[in-house]
C-alpha cells in the first residue's frame, strides 16, 4: 500500500479509533507500534506536512512479515480473533 492510500479515508484514524475501544492511550499504542517496529513488523510512515511534533501526526501501517506473523499463528492455534473493548 502506498503511504497516500493509508491516510486515505481517515484509516489512521479509524485504527486510532480501534485502539481507544480496547482501552489504549495512543502514547501506548504508537509505543507498541515503536517496538514492533525494530522486529519489522510495523513500519513508521512519514508524517503528513504541517503534523510534525503533533501525536496525531505519526502513523504506522503493518508490514508483509507482520501480516504473515499473524496468519501463521491464527492458522497454527486455531485462534479466535473476536475483540472486545477492556473498558468496563
Amino acid at each position: 500500500m502506498e503511504h497516500y492510500e493509508f491516510f486515505a479515508d481517515n484509516r489512521m484514524g479509524k485504527m486510532l479509533d480501534g485502539a481507544n475501544y480496547l482501552g489504549m492511550q495512543k502514547d501506548e499504542f504508537f509505543a507498541r507500534c515503536h517496538r514492533l517496529g525494530g522486529y519489522g513488523l510495523a513500519f513508521e510512515l512519514p508524517k503528513p506536512p504541517g503534523l510534525a511534533g503533533n501525536l496525531n501526526g505519526f502513523a504506522f501501517r503493518m508490514t508483509l512479515l507482520g501480516k504473515r506473523l499473524i496468519t501463521m499463528l491464527v492458522e497454527s492455534g486455531n485462534e479466535n480473533l473476536e475483540v472486545e473493548s477492556r473498558k468496563s
